[in-house]
């Protein structure tokens, strides 16, 4: 069995197309082309090499006169080369098992998250910007290529799910994960998607004590 693919084994304009895609869902030639800096000739060749692959596939826009627009997207095999910690995860989860036999899965699964993510820097008093720093960092060592916005309220996106194959398996992974983020904040944390409801992200937005936005 031959080695399996990872985004290392790829040129750089590949990883690039790749990883905004992975950021962005779905995009044309020319916004992949200015993400990555290069003519949409270019880009177009790239794409025919990953979709060739697998690891790229694209639907039409547009109907009637003038030319179609082809927007590309990930397939699960694109998705597949990012990094996982799925090994860590398993690691994690033996060790704290063993150490704490009979445990219920609740508790051993929100150990095993905070020994995975850590506590990062949370600042005594912080706001709510400095709340939504402190997650995107400490999401962004986990690997899971997050994102943030504050546009009326703070979200905190998750682009990636580097344990999406035990999260799948174990949905209680999940809302551990969100119940850490609140005893890291102090803050409510509300769930406005997830992957296994059909949505490409998973996205909180933080909330105020007093259940304002």
């Amino acid at each position: 069995m031959g080695e399996r693919a990872s985004l290392a084994t790829l040129a750089s304009t590949q990883r690039e197309i790749l990883t905004a895609l992975k950021l962005s869902h779905e995009l044309g030639t020319e916004e992949l082309a200015q993400r990555v800096y290069v003519t949409p000739g270019a880009v177009r060749h790239h794409l025919a090499l990953l979709t060739n692959s697998g690891y790229v596939t694209y639907r039409t826009e547009g109907e009637g006169r003038g030319r179609p627009r082809f927007i590309y997207s990930l397939t699960l095999d694109g998705e597949a080369l990012f990094p996982t910690a799925f090994e860590e995860f398993a690691l994690r989860l033996l060790e704290e098992v063993r150490r704490a036999p009979g445990l219920p899965l609740e508790e051993v699964l929100c150990r095993v998250t905070q020994a995975r993510l850590g506590t990062g820097e949370m600042p005594s008093g912080a706001s709510r910007r400095e709340a939504l720093e402190a997650l995107r960092a400490i999401f962004e060592r986990g690997g899971y290529m997050p994102s943030t916005a504050e546009n009326g309220s703070a979200t905190l996106t998750l682009n990636h799910c580097p344990i999406r194959t035990a999260a799948q398996a174990e949905r209680g992974l999940c809302a551990a994960e969100q119940a850490h983020m609140e005893r890291l904040i102090g803050r409510p944390v509300e769930r406005t998607a997830w992957r296994f409801a059909g949505d490409r992200i998973c996205q909180f937005r933080i909330r105020e004590p007093n259940g304002l936005h």
